[in-house]
């Protein structure tokens, strides 16, 4: 009889036991099972506040070209106008102060190279036309200085570079609304 209450007591103890690592086994399961539905949450949210980061800055850019192309086209095109006569360097002069052109460059090509490198070529095309727009400035106000008060062959210089870089911020724009059509693919393209 004490040999039956033995292995009913163990029966018991073997069961409860049986019955402790069935439990245990399974709360290590669901707490794994957890910990990868809180991890894939995280990534998916991590991922979402990164496109929404990257979409920001992508509007921002956007805005600041358009912004710094209108300035910078409007600056050159004042002194295209004393180019073909129609105001004096002074003038211009004063039409350049009184414009006070806002913008933040500096901001338009760091948000470019930090979060866009793949526009960085169209962005180095922009800079080189803006580059040699100012040159054809400069070499027209030497020759202002030297009495030279009109120029054609600088005006239309001045036309074509400006009609290029025109063309090249349709192009940089284009890429950019291509970038953004990457990093939210829901979003069509122009």
């Amino acid at each position: 009889m004490d040999w039956e209450k033995s292995m009913s007591s163990l029966f018991v103890i073997v069961g409860s036991l049986v019955t402790g690592l069935l439990a245990l086994l399974g709360g290590w399961l669901a707490s794994k099972s957890n910990l990868r539905q809180l991890d894939q949450r995280l990534r998916h949210e991590m991922a979402s506040e990164k496109r929404e980061v990257l979409r920001s800055r992508l509007e921002e850019l956007y805005s600041l070209v358009s912004h710094w192309a209108g300035n910078m086209v409007t600056h050159h095109m004042t002194y295209q106008r004393v180019m073909v006569g129609e105001l004096s360097y002074d003038q211009a002069l004063d039409l350049t102060i009184a414009s006070k052109h806002s913008g933040d460059a500096n901001r338009l090509f760091t948000l470019a190279d930090l979060y866009f490198p793949s526009t960085r070529e169209a962005l180095e095309k922009l800079k080189e036309l803006r580059d040699e727009a100012s040159r054809i400035q400069s070499s027209f106000k030497d020759e202002y200085k030297q009495g030279k008060l009109m120029s054609q062959q600088h005006s239309r210089a001045l036309l074509d570079v400006l009609n290029r870089f025109n063309t090249a911020v349709r192009e940089y724009q284009d890429a950019l609304a291509e970038y953004a059509s990457d990093v939210d693919p829901t979003r069509s393209t122009r």
